[in-house]
């Protein structure tokens, strides 16, 4: 007996407190398991923002090339985005109210 508890349940609670330490370690240290866990999360997020972009940049290059070869879609660009009409016509614009 050590300090009148059995030498046996020193030794349990001591394993217990090691058991708990490394479980601290490995769960919180640099490599651990939350880090990799909050690494793979970043990764997945990355990975969704990387899709994203390349169907925005795929859409926008083909966007580009109609610009580049299209005269009427240069027209519908030129009068919906910047207002531009032919020299002689007329705009009307109509108010609907709700």
């Amino acid at each position: 007996m050590i300090f009148g508890i059995e030498k046996k349940h020193v030794i349990i609670t001591l394993f217990i407190v090691l058991a708990l330490m490394l479980l601290l370690v490995f769960t919180f240290n640099e490599q651990g398991f939350y880090t990799k866990y909050k690494l793979n999360k970043k990764l997945s997020d990355l990975e969704i923002q990387i899709d994203s972009l390349r169907k925005l940049n795929d859409s926008l290059a083909v966007e580009n090339e109609l610009l580049q070869k299209s005269l009427f879609k240069i027209e519908k660009v030129a009068r919906e985005r910047y207002g531009l009409i032919k020299p002689g016509e007329k705009v009307f614009k109509i108010r609907i109210r709700e």
